[in-house]
């Protein structure tokens, strides 16, 4: 028997138009604000130049406010969790502006991590080794 948390299945519940209502409630159950219409989008992610790494969404999604949702299913522990988020969130969020446009135009980027395993203090440790904020 299968479950939601079968990628293929979760992917048909959460990342087809017909179900975006499905999409809306799992959305509203997480953000701690009401989101009330999704649009979902293409989730292959092309690489910008050969021999770059290409990244497959498990459910990427744009609400009323222009907000993007990067909503991913893993049910291994994978010990790159935080660094593969990471990946995805900033893939999403620099894909947004075309050539010559402002960097106002940048939307908040929300990642929805759904796992079967505990996640470990790695946040942290992603952060620090990837980010250096000097100002």
């Amino acid at each position: 028997m299968n479950s939601v948390t079968d990628d293929l299945l979760f992917k048909l519940v959460f990342g087809d138009e017909r179900n975006k209502n499905a999409l809306i409630h799992l959305l509203n159950s997480v953000v701690g604000f009401q989101i009330s219409e999704v649009d979902i989008r293409k989730t292959e992610m092309t690489p910008e130049f050969i021999g770059g790494k290409e990244s497959r969404l498990d459910v990427l999604a744009t609400d009323e406010k222009g907000r993007l949702y990067n909503v991913e299913l893993q049910k291994q522990n994978d010990i790159n969790m935080c660094e593969r988020s990471l990946f995805y969130w900033s893939e999403v969020f620099y894909k947004q502006l075309d050539k010559g446009e402002s960097y106002d135009l940048l939307r908040k980027t929300i990642c929805i991590n759904i796992l079967e395993f505990k996640l470990c203090s790695c946040w942290r440790r992603s952060l620090d080794k990837f980010c250096d904020w000097l100002f």
